[in-house]
């Protein structure tokens, strides 16, 4: 697989991973002429300086799709407009999951950039996670725990079935689409919880403190996280994780009901630490 290998200064490789920065430029000089005129790559691959050979972290690999002739200004090459070649590399467009079609058992579903098809997500239970590609009919064990999965960059939630029903809808059917109150511009979900259910969940983390003490956040093992994941696994109750624009969100839901308040953290792990510092989440009735 023929390769172009850019070593880039690390401002500029997080604003291409990140997407916002969409070409890589490179001086016509007989150097760079010679490696780009004429020439044709599968892939393009960006390093973040130059890390060891097993630090994918500074890696990002991109299908090779040209460049164009430009005339720029760049505090990079001094003052003046500069002749240069401007690389492509611009994310690749993801597959389109359409949840019309997709496993009537499917919770999430993974579109990775770049791929032409999408992979369903089963979680079954906080131990038991399965796959498939859209393509196939039968559902394989994953390799990754469901944790790991939820934590996957490219996964996606399964709408409720008033988005897939909107989704469905075809353009002009006069149909009314209606913002719901509690989503917002990033996706993710804000939850509402009745106030008995509220205080009932809050209330599991004050009643233990004094007046005028802080709370000390504890640490737990993941023996420990496991086994609160599997007392809040039951037949109607779950521990539901959602992957939002600044980290996760976790909340316990009741028949996919939210039941608890939402718990934020940076990552899938301080999340479901801030949800356990007040211990198990019960409803209004001990359940």
């Amino acid at each position: 697989m023929s390769t172009l290998t850019l070593a880039l200064k690390g401002e500029y490789f997080d604003e291409i991973k990140a997407g916002r920065k969409l070409e890589e430029y490179r001086l016509i000089t007989p150097y760079w002429q010679k490696r780009l005129e004429g020439r044709s790559y599968q892939v393009v691959e960006l390093t973040r300086g130059y890390p060891r050979s097993d630090d994918e972290s500074k890696r990002l690999r991109l299908p090779w799709r040209g460049f164009q002739l430009a005339t720029i200004t760049h505090p990079h090459f001094g003052p003046d407009p500069v002749e240069v070649f401007a690389i492509d590399v611009s994310p690749p467009a993801k597959p389109a999951a359409d949840w019309s079609s997709a496993p009537a058992d499917a919770t999430h579903v993974i579109r990775r950039p770049g791929r032409e098809r999408v992979s369903w997500v089963k979680i079954a239970s906080a131990r038991e996670a399965y796959w498939r590609w859209s393509t196939q009919k039968n559902w394989f064990i994953s390799s990754d725990s469901p944790q790991k999965l939820l934590a996957h960059p490219d996964i996606e939630r399964r709408p409720s079935a008033k988005a897939e029903n909107d989704q469905a809808q075809p353009p002009g059917s006069g149909r009314p689409t209606h913002k719901r109150h509690h989503e917002r511009p990033n996706s993710s979900r804000r939850y509402s919880v009745n106030s008995s259910e509220h205080h009932a969940a809050r209330s599991l983390q004050s009643s233990t403190l004094k007046e005028g003490e802080l709370m000390v956040k504890k640490k737990f093992t993941d023996a420990e996280m496991l086994d609160y994941l599997q007392r809040h696994h039951t037949l109607h109750k779950k521990v539901d994780f959602l992957y939002v624009v600044d980290g996760y969100e976790a909340v316990v839901t009741w028949d996919d009901e939210p039941m608890s308040p939402v718990f934020k953290g940076s990552t899938l792990r301080d999340a479901l630490e801030e949800m356990m510092q007040g211990g198990d989440i019960l409803t209004s009735s001990g359940r």
